[in-house]
């Protein structure tokens, strides 16, 4: 009689169970459901044709699928597009399906396409077999149709999660899902292999921490810190690309904090000490110093945009459109070189191919430290004091980097406008028309303009018209 009762208690229990595993297997259906419906309504228009107009599956795999996975918004979307046939092959069907390719590259099986204002880059499936350590570029490319071993060629499982555009299905070989969903980033091959195989990865890694807050295993930072002299290989352009990444990768999700993430990352890495051996040299306090810096930057300019009142005693000085260019690179640049010194600025060259950011970033290294914070106040005037106007430049890197200096500027730039010391030429009672007026050739007006805006800064009561006036002619006649 028990045992019956025991027999009925435990069907009844099954029962149970099933209904509930049902409901769970419904609800994941659901969710499944959901997230195809929305991922075909992010994809482009364009790409879901080209996709339809393959004999083949084309997938959507790489920072696209991850972000949406993720629940990211980037300021842009980039398409990356896969397929497991051959570069000739996509073109060929891409051009019927009226796409444009804009670029080949048939050692890697990777193509540039464009159809009205949608851009995408293919990749054949692949295998990549690196020399190690020397450089960015697979010494060995064999195409393949197994999606696994094109995932497996990938840097981290994050952006190994393919979508099939056709089929409306996720394809997951490595788990990459499960790491987007506890925002870690792990390495599709042990850390050591992919690393040393191309140590730009590490830059990446660096980038996608500050960017995404996806965060790499102590393992991952070993194996990265063990490959970080590959970075010595590595092209110039390419460091750059990554660095500047970085740099801004606030501005990509807006997440906080991003660029002292993938800087301090950088920094346990050992890649800075590659890129910025002069900034290393500091110790560990000077690096951190730095870092410290461009973080200050970056809020500065995201609360306070080009607008930079920067604390100056109310005086409006702005910053020259070089320093503040794509996110404010060069700022932070300087900030993050200030403490190695113009040395340490000056390395800069060795990758920047941005000629303005860099020497936009040189000037405001060089302007904050020559600065005399412990002169006197005259002296203070004629180093801030210019024809061309106080530094913007140097007045930010200044607040964000060395707070004695930027207390000096600030002391200077207030008793300036106490004493109607003139900020710039512009400030000056007389000047272009005015000056051609009392005799002055056009040709020596700069020239004019210079030795009268010296005059006023020694002597402010010297700035209006008819005192300006005599200067001019006595300067006519030198």
């Amino acid at each position: 009689m028990r045992a019956a009762g025991y027999e009925g208690a435990f069907f009844i229990s099954l029962q149970i169970l099933y209904i509930i595993f049902v409901i769970i297997a419904n609800k994941i259906k659901m969710c499944y459901n959901y997230l195809h419906l929305i991922m075909q309504q992010i994809l482009p228009e364009e790409l879901k044709k080209l996709a339809a107009a393959c004999a083949f599956p084309l997938y959507a795999v790489g920072g696209a699928v991850r972000d949406y996975l993720a629940g990211l918004t980037p300021d842009r979307r980039d398409w990356d597009i896969c397929a497991p046939v051959r570069a000739d092959v996509m073109a060929a069907t891409a051009k019927e399906a009226g796409w444009e390719l804009t670029a080949e590259y048939g050692a890697t099986g990777s193509l540039k396409l464009r159809c009205g204002g949608t851009e995408c880059e293919f990749t054949s499936f692949r295998t990549d077999e690196y020399a190690g350590m020397s450089g960015h570029a697979p010494l060995h490319v064999e195409f393949t149709t197994d999606i696994c071993a094109d995932a497996r060629r990938r840097d981290f499982t994050c952006n190994a999660v393919y979508y099939d555009i056709c089929a409306g299905q996720f394809v997951d070989p490595l788990g990459g899902a499960a790491d987007i969903a506890a925002r870690r980033l792990v390495p599709c091959v042990p850390a050591q292999i992919l690393f040393s195989a191309d140590a730009l990865r590490i830059l990446r890694m660096c980038r996608f921490y500050g960017e995404l807050g996806f965060r790499p295993s102590p393992r991952t930072e070993e194996g990265a810190a063990a490959c970080a002299a590959g970075l010595k290989s590595i092209s110039p352009p390419l460091i750059w690309r990554e660095v500047c990444g970085m740099l801004r990768s606030y501005r990509k999700y807006g997440i906080p904090g991003a660029p002292g993430r993938a800087l301090r990352l950088a920094a346990r890495c050992g890649a800075l000490n590659v890129l910025f051996p002069a900034l290393s040299a500091s110790g560990e306090e000077g690096v951190e110093r730095a870092i410290c810096a461009v973080e200050r930057c970056e809020r500065v300019l995201v609360e306070g945009g080009e607008d930079c009142l920067l604390g100056s005693g109310g005086a409006h000085i702005a910053c020259s459109r070089a320093f503040l260019a794509d996110d404010g690179l060069a700022a932070k640049l300087a900030c993050l070189v200030y403490g190695a010194g113009e040395e340490g600025a000056a390395g800069l060259r060795a990758f920047s191919p941005s000629v303005r950011a860099l020497e936009a970033c040189l000037r405001a290294v060089s302007a904050v430290r020559s600065f005399p914070a412990k002169s006197c106040v005259g002296e203070r005037v004629k180093h801030l004091a210019s024809p061309e106007g106080v530094s913007g430049d140097a007045l930010l890197l200044a607040r964000c980097a060395d707070e004695r200096v930027f207390d000096g500027m600030a002391d200077t730039i207030a008793y300036m406008r106490s004493r109607g010391v003139p900020f710039s030429a512009r400030d000056l009672a007389l000047r272009g028309d005015g000056l051609i007026a009392v005799g002055v050739p056009p040709r020596r007006v700069g020239e004019a303009l210079r030795y009268l805006f010296e005059r006023c800064v020694s002597r402010p009561e010297l700035n209006n018209a008819p005192a300006l006036a005599a200067l001019a002619r006595k300067f006519i006649v030198k």
